[in-house]
């Protein structure tokens, strides 16, 4: 995780199931969260990943910040399948007011390289 996106990156605990890390002035945001399921047909982008079959969100922007989804599946059966759900948020700065700042979204671009690390070390 912080090989892609940095050493700011802290795990947190949180009511979300699966793993949530944030930075300490809270401008990023990234869940990775395992699930039974199959992938959706009509949720974003077909993409592979480390082999993987999935599909990428692009970022969706707003003045309360940006997300991008990158969900991967193993398996094929409906029984068996199970899918792998990054997400990476990107919002205003702790301390600043909703609009005021705009949303630096750098890095947004790493996370199919973080999906790829994590799919091909433990999916």
């Amino acid at each position: 995780m912080r090989t892609h996106l940095g050493p700011e990156l802290r795990p947190v605990r949180t009511e979300v199931s699966g793993c949530v890390f944030v930075e300490p002035d809270h401008r990023r945001r990234v869940t990775v969260q395992v699930r039974p399921g199959t992938l959706p047909t009509s949720r974003g982008q077909a993409t592979t990943i480390a082999g993987r079959p999935g599909y990428a969100r692009p970022a969706d922007s707003s003045e309360n910040g940006a997300d991008r989804l990158v969900v991967l599946v193993d398996g094929e059966d409906d029984r068996t399948a199970r899918l792998l759900e990054i997400r990476l948020r990107f919002q205003p700065r702790k301390g600043s007011t909703q609009g005021s700042d705009s949303v630096d979204t750098t890095g947004i671009e790493k996370l199919d390289a973080l999906a790829a690390d994590i799919a091909a070390r433990a999916f």
